[in-house]
């Protein structure tokens, strides 16, 4: 009967939705929209080998004439390729549709090639780094690209860098790729990648080996350093996105990586990070994930040890509180908070004699009555007001602690002066994902990463690893209450859906970070304590949230999500290349660094 409930339950969702969409869209525009869907599952090995441009285009691109001259300097040191796999990189430089490059090799012998526009250079050098910094010291051009040996640029490769280039003035520029064996169409998965954030940067080097950068910007960091054999490149994709200014990531697969060279050392990869943060001044601890060395898990040390406000609006369901309760007082490390329960329309006598059973027990814990009609944003907001805590988590009643450290590891990044907002990963009771963070534009406004999912890595090992993201659930969210009040809290005009959304986009207009945090973890029995929210009765309410917040927030959602690669394409196929345009480069431009030098105290 309960799987019959949750299947009828899902179709209402869907008939919602669908209903949402005809009235925005059009009938035409929605049944594109899901008959399209129904081939997304298109296989990764047939999205790499599909060609991205059409022999007729790439011909339109090498006439193409760019608003500035930009020579690209294609840096690539030698030193393990065999003469086949080094023939390979440098035909796929030649086959460029863009011509004003010149590409600087520095190897043990020269390799045989007549182009002029190829400058080599002997070395017995015996690191990457320094091979790397003598290839620039024969290079001419504006902008820097470094290339790894064995590995091959799709013909549009250079086209598509300086578009962005002019398009955008980035500093900083990386795109999609795809591992291969022997030649590109072996490629049988393809690495879609998020804009710029620097909590993922640090937690694993998911830019990438193709990096292109101002000229400018290689020698303001002074190029590769010596010391970080192994991860040099990583380094230094580190300092260069702390310094630039405006940072590309192309959604285009426009590099192929050859499998089976050596991979990064990710001790010194962590090591990499540790003196980076230290240099910016944050006290952190970095290990490395044991099921996946090259993922770092960053500690930060605590500036102190504030009172933390954990505000749980509730109704009936003494059992689903108790749950809650219990996990939070049996389970949490951190000692300094105080419980501050909402207590909203209730009638049963046992959760009012449970209501006075845990203020008997618990000094830190007091139960306030609301006694409107349930509105989520109302009720916390209000309750709110009888926090005294200096960071203000909100929490559904329908949770469950499982990690004992959970409030240390959100904490640590809200004391971060540039984090606003930090979310936790949700599970359902079965292990699945419940939440990994939010996606915005998915259903034309908003819902979960990987709901649903096995709590394993994710695509790109995403659910192992702290990220910046565009916005958390409000079933688990910490931030500062100063900061939650400037904001005018909870829009209570979004009295059920979306107004966790709303707070996120509002903390990041106003210059924070969204965080979302793998290492703190609950189960989240969803929707256990109130009817579903998704009935037919209530689609009105629905729609006309849906519609506030489109209206109010339409053109962050058009321009889409920086943490979600278009070529997924929001319920759509993973068609790679279904319009003739190229995607537009995504931009983060940013002042102060990848992260502030000084924390918040």
């Amino acid at each position: 009967m309960g799987k019959l409930k949750s299947i009828l339950s899902q179709a209402v969702v869907k008939a919602i939705k669908l209903s949402a969409y005809v009235r925005r869209d059009g009938a035409l525009a929605t049944y594109q929209r899901v008959t399209t869907q129904r081939s997304r599952d298109l296989p990764f090995a047939e999205i790499a080998r599909t060609p991205l441009y059409t022999e007729a285009e790439l011909a339109q691109q090498r006439q193409a004439v760019f608003p500035r001259d930009i020579c690209v300097s294609l840096l690539l040191p030698v030193r393990h390729a065999d003469e086949e796999q080094l023939r390979q990189t440098i035909e796929s430089v030649l086959a460029q549709s863009y011509g004003n490059w010149e590409l600087c090799i520095c190897a043990d012998r020269c390799p045989e090639v007549s182009d002029s526009r190829i400058r080599f250079c002997q070395s017995a050098a015996e690191t990457c780094a320094e091979r790397t910094n003598e290839c620039f010291a024969l290079s001419q051009g504006s902008y820097i690209a470094l290339l790894g040996e064995g590995d091959i640029l799709h013909p549009a490769a250079l086209h598509e860098i300086v578009r962005a280039v002019c398009d955008t003035d980035a500093e900083l520029l990386y795109t999609d790729e795809a591992p291969f064996t022997s030649v590109p169409a072996d490629a049988d998965e393809a690495y879609f990648k998020s804009a710029c954030a620097p909590d993922s940067l640090l937690s694993t080097d998911y830019m990438g080996n193709l990096t292109v950068c101002a000229r400018s910007l290689f020698e303001s960091v002074g190029g590769l350093r010596s010391g970080y054999e192994g991860a040099a490149l990583y380094d230094f994709r580190l300092r260069t996105a702390d310094k630039a200014g405006c940072i590309a990531q192309l959604p285009e697969l426009l590099y192929y990586r050859r499998k089976g060279l050596p991979r990064s050392d990710s001790e010194v990869e962590r090591r990499a990070v540790a003196d980076f943060l230290t240099s910016k001044g944050c006290r952190a601890t970095v290990t490395a994930l044991s099921e996946e060395p090259h993922i770092r898990r960053i500690a930060y040390a605590p500036e102190s040890e504030p009172l933390i406000s954990i505000l749980i609006p509730n109704y009936e369901h003494r059992d689903v509180l108790k749950t809650c309760i219990d996990s939070i007082y049996g389970k949490s490390t951190y000692r300094n908070f105080e419980i501050v329960i909402v207590e909203n329309n209730s009638r049963s006598p046992e959760i009012f004699a449970y209501y006075e059973e845990l203020q008997a027990a618990r000094e830190n814990l007091r139960v306030v009555i609301w006694d409107k009609p349930f509105n989520y944003s109302a009720v916390n907001n209000y309750g709110a007001r009888f926090c005294r805590g200096e960071y203000l988590l909100l929490l559904n009643n329908d949770t469950e602690v499982i990690t004992p450290a959970w409030l240390e590891e959100m904490l640590m990044f809200a004391q971060r002066a540039d984090v606003g907002v930090v979310g936790a990963k949700l599970l359902y009771p079965d292990g699945r994902v419940q939440h990994g963070g939010v996606l915005l534009g998915a259903w034309g406004l908003a819902d979960h990463y990987f709901i649903g999912e096995e709590d394993a890595g994710g695509y790109m090992n995403r659910l192992r690893y702290v990220q910046d993201i565009s916005a958390v659930t409000g079933a688990c969210l910490l931030m500062r209450r100063s900061l939650f009040e400037s904001l005018g809290g909870l829009d209570e005009e979004l009295t059920v859906c979306f107004n966790d959304v709303d707070l996120c986009l509002k903390a990041r207009e106003a210059g924070y970070q969204v965080v979302w945090t793998p290492f703190a973890r609950l189960y989240h029995h969803e929707s256990l304590s109130r009817s579903s929210d998704e009935t037919i009765e209530k689609r009105g309410r629905l729609n006309k949230e849906i519609f506030a917040v489109r209206d109010r927030w339409g053109s962050v959602l058009s321009a889409g999500d920086a943490s979600f690669n278009p070529n997924f394409k929001l319920k759509t196929p993973f068609a790679y290349k279904s319009e003739l345009l190229p995607y537009p480069a995504r931009c983060v431009r940013k002042e102060g660094g990848l992260l502030p030098e000084r924390r918040k105290p």
